[in-house]
């Protein structure tokens, strides 16, 4: 027979307050955005914008270098190639140890935003900018500034014009600068 009507009724009451107590308690931890995620470890470039990164205390990690695009392998200029080397002599000059931070993901891969961590911790990203073998993704970087560090876009900007006039990577074949 169950409870008396008046008994069902506290009963659901209770059982309302808690579904909505739940609610209002997951709910929020489910939409927050994860953590970004570090890395560190030995880098070895696969291209002119991809990592492999030999992360200690993980398996290895391919992660794309957040806020740059570079010329693809395949292009028949060769710069893709050349922008491989230039990521390579930019590692290899650091001494290859790296420390990222994950924003995110594209085509499978994280993106990550490096410092070496030998050279005065310098941006990966910019170092390429500045050689002249990438281009900022302005929109990204602009559309992210707040999630990751603000200057970045900025920075990124300057240095691509710095190489541009200075003739630098792939600016150097290219008229007009």
């Amino acid at each position: 027979m169950g409870l008396p009507p008046a008994a069902r009724r506290g009963s659901m009451t209770f059982m309302r307050l808690n579904m909505t107590a739940i609610f209002l308690v997951i709910v929020p931890v489910l939409a927050a955005p994860a953590a970004a995620q570090s890395f560190r470890g030995e880098a070895t470039a696969l291209d002119g914008a991809t990592i492999l990164l030999s992360a200690m205390g993980h398996s290895d990690i391919t992660a794309r270098i957040l806020g740059i695009d570079v010329p693809a392998m395949d292009a028949a200029t060769g710069d893709g190639w050349f922008a491989r080397a230039a990521l390579d002599d930019i590692l290899a000059a650091g001494g290859r140890t790296l420390t990222c931070q994950q924003y995110g993901e594209a085509d499978g891969q994280p993106l990550v935003h490096c410092v070496l961590d030998g050279g005065g911790q310098r941006d990966v990203g910019l170092a390429m900018v500045a050689a002249g073998w990438a281009v900022p993704q302005r929109r990204y970087l602009r559309a992210n500034a707040a999630r990751i560090r603000g200057g970045l876009a900025t920075s990124y900007e300057q240095a691509e014009r710095a190489a541009r006039r200075a003739g630098k990577g792939r600016w150097a074949r290219m008229p007009g600068r």
